[in-house]
């Protein structure tokens, strides 16, 4: 007998940096929880996809944004 499988708990985990991606077979692709990295990454494969530079862009994090380095 197989081992019950809970996939409540893999549904219920919160981790906010996995991104979940639906890539259709004309090529269209749904993203959740769309990550920083992961929109860099769908913009370097497509650069042509308007929207996906944009949010790549958007969610970049501003030089202004960033930590002064360590002394």
């Amino acid at each position: 007998m197989k081992p019950k499988t809970h996939h409540s708990k893999m549904a219920t985990t919160g981790n906010a940096s996995m991104t979940e991606l639906l890539i259709h077979a004309d090529g269209t692709v749904f993203a959740h929880n769309l990550t920083p990295a992961m929109a860099e990454l769908l913009s370097a494969l497509n650069p042509s996809d308007g929207p996906m530079k944009q949010r790549a862009c958007a969610i970049k994090p501003r030089p202004s944004d960033e930590l002064p380095a360590r002394t």
